[in-house]
């Protein structure tokens, strides 16, 4: 376990964050969403031949839907919390002011105590053997040992059997993987019982959920141990026998996580290379690690063994798995835009350390940036945090633009990391996704600020794209609401896909971007910011959304020491609408809107259909950033927008790069391919006056 500090910066940007988890905690990935995994829970089910409402609580418990949310800033408890076990219990004599119920079971993940002598005591919920998805809980203490807060968000009703009721003894686990070995002529194998344990791995195809296993470890007595000392061997607690992977030690960090491939840094030799980037209009040089192949003396990878980060090509990792280095056609020479990225990772990299957290976990994980990003083989326009593999911890890089100039959004990448790590997992849908997006759009702000000043500071990707990709001061140039129900708002999506942007994450984020700017206006430096934002990843829970929001946010300013700025701070949550869930009756000023009840119930249900909006200008360009998409229950998909002329698509189907699509016209729905026809060409826009509502047609439709 390893312990850090949080520290209130003083003279420079330097904190550090005290951080004890429990490596069972590492099954999140703040890329997934929450209904990826309804086919593991099956899987689960059936194993243990269980019954159908057996079967329908864990796909309850992986989807992370019926979440209770929880915030208590004062009158806890009276009593107090001097280490984990006082912990333990006084969670579970709160478990019904919670939601939950004797059967709701809590443990431990982890422990963040900071310099101010606050201790955040974290906590997952298990059911059976699953952690239930994005259900966690916070016990917040002070110095005096006093229960100062209490954030939650827990399944209330799952009812699965015990892991004590389900699972195989020790015994059984170890002649199981002595068998398995055995079979595969390793006959002397022999358990080593005194490290047999229980561990949290990932449901295999579904890495934003997690199972619980049996660890048994044997002495490593052939090539398949890859020269390590040890075999970890996992059986599920119904006696299945998962997978085995070779590691150092027993119950070490690998062994633990249950997941890794291993590349040997010391088989190179570290040097330093300077490369002529003619990026961005303006030819530079940066100057970065390397290794070298120790006989050829070429350079085989961009890589460095003391940061512990490794570039390789994105599709033979993702087909091969294999590490082949990101080279040019010429096999020796590497892309300007990997180049930029890897150096602006490195930079970010050092700029956490310095505040004292170690890589993207603060665990020293090594680190993967996949290069050459794409999407069903073309060049992705992206770059992506994938969460932890095979090992790493990943991230994917994009060449169909400049985004590795930029260093705010490499930053914000890496900052999902941080986030998913100081949370334990992320429900990246909805609200909480969209509060997970606006924290990494904050803090890789702070950062670029850190290092450029206030030179495009509340612009995210001005150094990559012209304008940049979002807005914190002025979210609707880029199609963003500055409020809840302003124009370009989005409501939650009944299922998140990729029709619909995992319910807005990327939309939504906004109405926490602007609460960082509002502070900076009203003074709060970036050293501040910084200590603030880092107490509110603290404090997040997986679900949290934005009603939650707007008792935390108060709370956290005033735990972290910054009264001063309360007024300016509420202002803004009062300003972005945090706690006005309701739709009002009068639509934003200069605002109409349009509304569309999509008629198939069902392809609305599952997530699958999309609305694309054009205006004037995105026409020109044959794109749109502007989409919203049924609601729950209604199935209405609606979205306010200044007065204008508009053009409607609307997409539907299971795959969002190949279903088909059609267009509003004079003559109703008709058909539309967006790589071939451009909006214009197919008639007449939709006017949209001022404080009036437009009902789209349907007929063509569903």
């Amino acid at each position: 376990m390893k312990t850090m500090k949080l520290m209130k910066p003083l003279s420079t940007l330097a904190f550090a964050i005290a951080f004890t988890l429990a490596f069972t905690a590492c099954a999140g990935n703040a890329a997934s969403s929450a209904s990826s995994s309804t086919s593991s829970a099956s899987t689960s089910a059936e194993s243990n031949s269980m019954s159908a409402d057996t079967q329908a609580a864990y796909t309850q418990a992986l989807s992370g839907r019926g979440l209770a949310l929880t915030f208590v800033g004062n009158d806890v408890t009276d009593a107090t919390v001097a280490n984990e076990d006082e912990a333990q219990a006084v969670v579970e004599s709160l478990v019904e002011r919670m939601g939950g119920d004797k059967t709701t079971q809590l443990d431990v993940m982890a422990v963040f105590p900071t310099e101010t002598g606050t201790t955040y005591y974290v906590f997952r919920q298990q059911a059976g053997d699953v952690m239930v998805n994005g259900a966690s809980a916070k016990l917040i203490v002070d110095k005096n040992n006093k229960v100062i807060g209490l954030v939650s968000a827990i399944l209330p009703d799952v009812k699965l059997p015990s892991a004590d009721q389900t699972s195989i003894s020790q015994e059984q686990a170890e002649k199981a993987a002595v068998d398995e070995l055995a079979s595969s002529g390793m006959t002397g194998a022999k358990a080593l019982s005194e490290y047999t344990t229980q561990t949290v791995i990932p449901v295999l195809g579904a890495e934003s959920n997690a199972r619980l296993a049996w660890v048994v470890y044997v002495e490593s007595l052939s090539d398949d141990g890859d020269d390590q000392a040890y075999l970890a061997n996992y059986i599920s607690l119904d006696g299945e026998y998962l997978y085995r992977i070779p590691v150092s030690q027993p119950n070490n960090e690998d062994a633990l996580k249950g997941d890794k491939i291993a590349f040997d840094f010391g088989a190179y030799d570290q040097q330093e290379k300077t490369f002529e980037l003619a990026k961005g209009g303006d030819a530079k040089q940066v100057t970065v690690p390397v290794l070298v192949d120790k006989q050829s003396g070429k350079v085989a990878f961009l890589g460095d063994a003391k940061r512990q980060i490794l570039c390789v090509d994105f599709s033979e990792w993702g087909e091969n798995e294999r590490f082949a280095s990101p080279f040019e056609a010429d096999g020796e020479s590497f892309n300007d835009n990997d180049v930029a990225v890897y150096a602006n990772f490195i930079r970010v990299y050092d700029f956490f350390e310095s505040m004292g957290w170690q890589g993207p976990d603060d665990q020293g994980t090594p680190t993967l940036l996949k290069m050459n990003y794409k999407v069903a083989g073309e060049q992705a326009a992206n770059c992506t945090y994938n969460g932890f593999k095979n090992g790493w911890e990943t991230f994917s890089f994009g060449r169909a633009n400049d985004y590795g100039l930029a260093i705010d959004i490499v930053a914000h990448e890496f900052v999902h990391c941080v986030t998913r790590t100081t949370m334990t997992s992320n429900l990246y849908c909805n609200e909480p996704g969209a509060i997970n997006e606006g924290m990494s759009d904050i803090m890789g702000n702070l950062a670029e600020m850190y290092f450029d000043g206030d030179a495009g500071a509340w612009t995210i990707g001005e150094k990559a794209v012209k304008g940049g990709t979002r807005s914190m001061s002025d979210p609707a140039a880029h199609y963003q609401p500055a409020c809840r129900w302003d124009v370009y708002y989005v409501s939650d999506a009944p299922e998140s896909t990729e029709f619909n942007d995992q319910g807005g994450v990327h939309v939504n984020s906004s109405l926490l971007n602007i609460v960082s700017y509002k502070l900076g206006k009203a003074g709060m430096g970036v050293e501040d910011q910084a200590y603030f934002w880092m107490n509110v990843a603290l404090a997040l829970v997986p679900s949290t959304d934005f009603a939650q929001m707007a008792e935390l946010l108060p709370w956290v300013l005033e735990q972290s020491g910054y009264s001063q700025y309360a007024g300016s701070l509420k202002e803004a949550i009062d300003e972005a609408g945090y706690a006005k869930p309701e739709k009002p009756s009068q639509l934003p000023a200069g605002a109409g809107e349009v509304a569309l009840a999509y008629p198939d119930a069902e392809a609305a249900d599952q997530g699958h259909v999309r609305v694309m909006i054009f205006d004037e200008s995105s026409t020109q360009q044959g794109e749109s950033e502007l989409w919203t998409w049924p609601v729950a229950k209604t199935h209405i998909a609606s979205m306010a927008l200044p007065a204008g002329d508009y053009y409607f698509t609307v997409t539907a189907g299971d795959d969002p790069l190949t279903a088909p699509s059609k267009i509003y016209t004079d003559n109703g729905w008709v058909e539309f391919d967006p790589n071939s026809n451009t909006v214009a060409e197919k008639g007449t826009p939709v006017h949209v006056d001022e404080g009036k509502t437009i009902e789209l047609a349907t007929d063509g439709l569903g």
